[in-house]
């Protein structure tokens, strides 16, 4: 009885940006015998702190399925757990020495990737907010017994399926444990499509990161109407996801011929591509230095693409 209730009260404090991903941005000076720490800044630079990367952008039960009886459900967290691992591992053994990448290590980091872009408390509080719009419009014309028909596109048309109400309350309440799983399953394979390509940088400052790493970004069409109603998706031809993998490394990602190449990057890559992770930022960003040039996303130089010629050497 007394392990099942320690059982219980494990792994309440969950990461919503991994510490061990966190862990590569820990400032090298940091003084002997203090926990090693990160810089972090606000994206419009009013507030700083510093702070070990086990004590940051975590939430209480974030990805925990509560259970009859105060059970809780660990299956995501401990998954979620499992994908880092196998992250630092690809870093460590193909990433820093730009060794090929096999498919199978190439499918841990899309995994990784996809799971980073879909579990960040930006991403939590979109997936809530739609479905309260749905909740809002159930909750007035629900029948009787709380179900109502429900189209996720997936299903035969001629034969709908059906969600409840107090279904949907706990997607608002609690979206992640359906969500993240689900976009995992729906971007990993799309990812592994598209070419990678690894950005490597000398540079002390390096990438820096943020609560909400994986960008998605078609700069060609950025200010447009639609790009701004709906967002980037897989449909779009320009489209690049990015995301720091290390101080030193950053992973993008375009439409092309499947596979990964590494390319050494002038610091004004390095200079567009934190200004592209400083505004899509949800509140923090994160150096290892405590400092970077900053630079403003609106800069016409930083409107192109970051795989253009301009920026490769």
């Amino acid at each position: 009885m007394k392990s099942g209730k320690r059982a219980q009260a494990t792994h309440k404090r969950q990461h919503f940006v991994p510490k061990s991903y966190l862990a590569s941005w820990t400032d090298p000076g940091t003084p002997s015998g203090q926990e090693p720490y990160v810089h972090l800044l606000t994206k419009d630079g009013s507030g700083y702190r510093r702070k070990a990367p086990a004590k940051i952008f975590r939430e209480t039960d974030l990805y925990t399925i509560k259970m009859a009886g105060g059970v809780r459900d660990l299956t995501l967290e401990h998954g979620l757990s499992q994908l880092e691992d196998n992250f630092m591992r690809v870093v460590r053994e193909f990433i820093v020495p730009r060794r090929p990448l096999p498919t199978i290590p190439r499918l841990k980091l899309m995994l990784f990737v996809a799971a980073l872009h879909a579990r960040t408390l930006k991403m939590r509080d979109h997936h809530s907010a739609q479905w309260k719009r749905l909740l809002d419009i159930a909750e007035r014309g629900a029948p009787e017994d709380g179900r109502i028909e429900w189209r996720d596109g997936t299903t035969d048309p001629d034969a709908p399926s059906y969600i409840h109400v107090d279904n949907i309350r706990e997607l608002v309440e609690n979206p992640m444990p359906t969500t993240v799983p689900a976009a995992i399953d729906a971007e990993t394979p799309l990812m592994m499509q598209m070419h990678a390509r690894i950005l490597c940088i000398e540079s002390d400052t390096g990438f820096i990161t943020s609560d909400s790493p994986v960008v998605w970004m078609n700069a060609e069409k950025e200010q447009t109407q639609e790009t701004r109603f709906w967002g980037p998706s897989f449909i779009d031809e320009e489209l690049e996801i990015t995301v720091p993998l290390t101080p030193h490394h950053a992973l993008l990602l375009r439409h092309g011929t499947p596979g990964l190449d590494y390319v050494e990057v002038p610091d004004k890559a390095m200079r567009m591509l934190n200004a592209r992770t400083r505004h899509y930022a949800n509140q923090e960003t994160v150096s290892r230095l405590g400092y970077y040039e900053p630079l403003s996303l609106q800069d016409p130089s930083l409107r192109m693409s970051v795989s253009g010629a301009s920026y490769v050497r």
